[in-house]
């Protein structure tokens, strides 16, 4: 059994139980733990996954985003939207399957 971690290594409580089974990954599909899990993945730091959604038209700043990716605040759906957005792009660029959901 894996659980995830944050971008510093610390354990949290507010993300969810990660488990393989046969091959399969499975989690809860809390939208602020599949945003994390896709940030884990995009491989960037805070501060660029910061800079590409400000280029989008993001209004909050880089530390109210870093609570978001890790779990510990909420974010006006709009702007989790903007963070979903460049999560997804980062894991096309990577090959990877879009994991970070939409609000609508």
């Amino acid at each position: 059994m894996r659980v995830l971690r944050s971008s510093n290594g610390v354990k949290s409580p507010h993300f969810c139980e990660v488990r393989e089974v046969s091959g399969c990954v499975l989690m809860d599909e809390n939208p602020q733990e599949l945003t994390h899990v896709a940030f884990l993945l995009a491989d960037l730091e805070v501060h660029e996954a910061w800079l590409a959604y400000f280029a989008y038209g993001g209004n909050q700043g880089l530390l109210v985003v870093d609570a978001y990716l890790n779990g510990l605040l909420p974010l006006p759906a709009q702007d989790s939207d903007l963070l979903a957005l460049v999560l997804n792009e980062r894991l096309s660029d990577l090959h990877l399957p879009h994991l970070a959901s939409y609000s609508g």
